[in-house]
């Protein structure tokens, strides 16, 4: 996955199982039961317990900054200057790709045209997510100036 701490993942093995873990990807994720314990099978799935968030819209309101609604009424206000940083999401501190951003219809997140994407969980509670989105920000632009 490297340095896309926001792209999503469809699933992922982990001792033969198969857990979901893309809540934009998969709007049906942890509607079955759970694998019973001890299933340890290719197809065995194990039941993901947290909200899935859907952007159904999303406004430019300044520099860097987006207006996001989601599904369930709330909206956030997102200033993505800080954390413009690193190979996937440092080309959009140009202002022009930034502004190139798009709802994608099938997994319901915004998307730019580099490949950059946010998990829409990670963009319905930004607060609680921003500043380690800072420091990884942070590190990506240190580890580039001593890599020239």
């Amino acid at each position: 996955m490297g340095s896309r701490i926001g792209a999503s993942l469809d699933a992922v093995r982990v001792g033969g199982v198969r857990f979901c873990c893309s809540p934009g990807l998969r709007p049906a994720v942890g509607d079955g039961p759970p694998a019973p314990a001890g299933m340890g099978g290719q197809d065995a799935m194990v039941k993901v317990n947290h909200p899935i968030y859907r952007v159904r819209g999303f406004e430019i309101v300044g520099p860097y900054v987006l207006h996001v609604a989601f599904d369930d009424g709330t909206v956030q206000t997102i200033d993505f200057e800080p954390v413009l940083a690193g190979e996937l999401f440092g080309p959009l501190r140009d202002p022009a790709l930034f502004r190139q951003a798009r709802l994608d219809p099938e997994v319901h997140t915004l998307v730019w045209p580099n490949g950059a994407d946010f998990d829409p969980a990670t963009l319905h509670d930004w607060p609680d997510h921003v500043q380690a989105f800072m420091s990884r920000a942070r590190s990506w632009a240190t580890a580039a100036h001593r890599s020239v």
